[in-house]
């Protein structure tokens, strides 16, 4: 994805839903005026902080009509063969203090190239000819020393309303993250990897003017990359607003310099989350549009999931989506256009009762496509593809 793919990675992951912005470092509310920190409060900081830690464990079993060891379709790369597998196993830590934090969040397992993109391959690469070790760049996260860290980043709260990140975090948009137990389906959608970018590095500013309405403004290196390639930096944020019923989220993100190279091929983004909830009924849009300057064509998706909850230990969740790649706009495709359509039904378990800790999950998805994006039990070009991946899911949280 970005800068840094490979075809030939695998992943997953299940009952909470995420917001838009995600500002995991600061959950505590304030009552101090929105001026500088006075000395009483700077005394008072170090009496109220909050260390929250969260553990998790996600493995899987796949099934899917593609022969084993065939490449996956560039939206699909969380996971691809038949058999057991790990997605991942994760720590995240945060610190929240009155005026300042810290968060950190540690992934494990053959996920993690997925969601960098890149070969295993590449980070034992061996010397060039001439003795010279590789580009750390061709090396994905390994070159830098960040293959394991998906989120690390500092926050100061300079007044009650605006917090400022600085550091490496996830992107502000879509409505599925990496984490599946806090999405509605096991699996994530062919829009998340392929359409929606999976994290940053640089400064992120969230101004909340009501409980309700916040804006969130970026200033990134790019798009999946920890370093810049060109000294002006991708700007962009998103505007939401959240009554508990329905929420939106309305977000840009764009290169002043675009080309292949400075910004991937997120040269302009686009993204309109829209949320409804109704009791245990959840109905979820996610519309997302990408303009490759160096092409001059466009990607576009849209994902439409709802869920239901019958008991607290039951629930369902449907998945419908649709994308359209035209003349190259995502540049790492096998066919410069095509168009894709994905349907998921999931079956959600939770057998432990009155906890929801533990998640068993059994995705049923099917794609279809004009184009020949896949492979049949012989190996050979299909444009429809099947399968069944049951996964279990154990994560926990404690603050102290």
């Amino acid at each position: 994805k970005g800068q840094y793919y490979c075809p030939n990675q695998q992943a997953s992951a299940t009952t909470e839903t995420p917001a838009a912005p995600q500002t995991p470092a600061s959950d505590a509310k304030e009552s101090a005026s929105v001026d500088a920190p006075s000395e009483a409060d700077e005394e008072k900081e170090e009496l109220t902080p909050a260390f929250k830690l969260m553990l998790f464990a996600d493995a899987y079993y796949a099934y899917s009509t593609a022969q084993r060891g065939t490449p996956a379709p560039y939206h699909r790369d969380w996971y691809r063969d038949n058999g057991f597998s790990l997605a991942f196993v994760g720590i995240d830590a945060s610190y929240s203090a009155k005026r300042w934090g810290a968060t950190m969040s540690l992934r494990f397992g053959p996920g993690v190239l997925s969601y960098y993109g890149y070969s295993a391959a590449a980070a034992t690469a061996a010397p060039s000819a001439d003795g010279e070790p590789p580009n750390p760049v061709n090396l994905g996260p390994y070159g830098f020393g960040i293959g394991n860290l998906f989120q690390g980043y500092v926050t100061w709260k300079p007044i009650k309303k605006l917090e400022l990140d600085f550091g490496q975090f996830y992107a502000p948009f879509g409505v599925e993250v990496p984490e599946s137990w806090r999405n509605l389906t096991y699996t994530r959608g062919a829009n998340f990897f392929a359409i929606v970018p999976f994290w940053h590095t640089g400064l992120r500013a969230t101004y909340r003017f009501t409980d309700q309405l916040s804006l969130t403004g970026l200033a990134v290196n790019g798009v999946n990359t920890i370093i810049g390639t060109s000294f002006e930096p991708m700007l962009g944020g998103t505007f939401a607003y959240d009554n508990g019923t329905f929420a939106a989220a309305l977000g840009y993100l764009g290169s002043l310099k675009p080309s292949l190279e400075a910004s991937g091929y997120f040269h302009h983004y686009g993204n309109l989350v829209l949320k409804l909830t109704l009791g245990d009924f959840k109905i979820f849009s996610d519309t997302n549009v990408i303009y490759n300057v160096d092409s001059d064509s466009a990607t576009f998706g849209e994902a439409l999931t709802m869920g239901y909850d019958f008991v607290k230990a039951f629930g369902v969740a449907l998945r419908g989506e649709y994308q359209r790649n035209d003349d190259g706009a995502i540049p790492f495709t096998p066919v410069p256009s095509y168009n894709l359509y994905t349907g998921t039904l999931t079956l959600d378990v939770r057998p432990v009762r009155g906890s929801t800790n533990l998640v068993i999950r059994l995705d049923n998805r099917i794609e279809h496509s004009n184009q020949d994006l896949f492979f049949n039990s012989d190996g050979g070009a299909a444009q429809t593809w099947y399968s069944a991946v049951l996964g279990v899911v154990a994560n926990t949280e404690v603050m102290f």
